[in-house]
């Protein structure tokens, strides 16, 4: 899909400058690319998906062994984080759950006070949480059972274990995108989203 400025600028009814702007911001996240005067749209291949996931491996778990080791008394709101997405995964109702994991995986971003990671996590995440929304069927037990173990070897103190514990969640969710960009959308697609 290819977009212009003009064309977005007519249809939000606002000026080129801001709209610019908005598109090389989304150029900076990945999901566009400037092809002469107009904007590509980027999709997500499964080899594209697997090097955003090594790299969140990656950062993700520095934060996490780091948060890991702070005294227990700092730890509180991310207590609160868990137990709000326990309380929406009891109810069943996943549009809650994926807001309050979001603030559990934002406390724990904050607790790291890495600023350079946290934005580099927030870009990478961006170019795969898109499809996240349209495509994966959660299964909330599942995840919120993960949570609980990463986080509570978190909240204990166990570093290697909150970072081995965060691997396997994030692999697994990983495996959930590609099996259903293989078997759902790569079939009605140029094998990418």
């Amino acid at each position: 899909m290819l977009l212009s400025e003009s064309s977005l600028s007519k249809e939000l009814k606002m000026s080129r400058t801001p709209i610019r702007e908005a598109l090389y911001i989304l150029k900076v996240d990945g999901l566009l690319k400037e092809e002469g005067s107009k904007w590509k749209v980027l999709g997500i291949t499964l080899e594209d998906l697997k090097q955003i996931f090594e790299l969140k491996i990656a950062v993700e778990n520095l934060i996490t062994e780091e948060v890991a080791r702070l005294p227990f008394s700092e730890k509180a709101d991310i207590r609160e984080c868990l137990e709000k997405t326990r309380s929406a995964a009891t109810s069943g109702d996943r549009i809650l759950w994926r807001k309050y994991d979001h603030e559990l995986h934002d406390c724990i971003f904050r607790h790291s006070h890495n600023s350079r990671a946290i934005k580099f996590i927030y870009q990478n995440n961006g170019q795969w949480q898109r499809f996240l929304y349209r495509y994966v069927v959660l299964d909330l037990a599942k995840s919120q059972r993960q949570h609980e173990e990463f986080v509570g070897y978190i909240l204990e103190g166990k570093p290697d274990k909150a970072k081995e514990s965060y691997t396997a969640h994030l692999n697994c969710l990983r495996e959930e995108i590609e099996y259903v960009l293989k078997q759902m959308v790569f079939p009605f697609s140029n094998n990418q989203i």
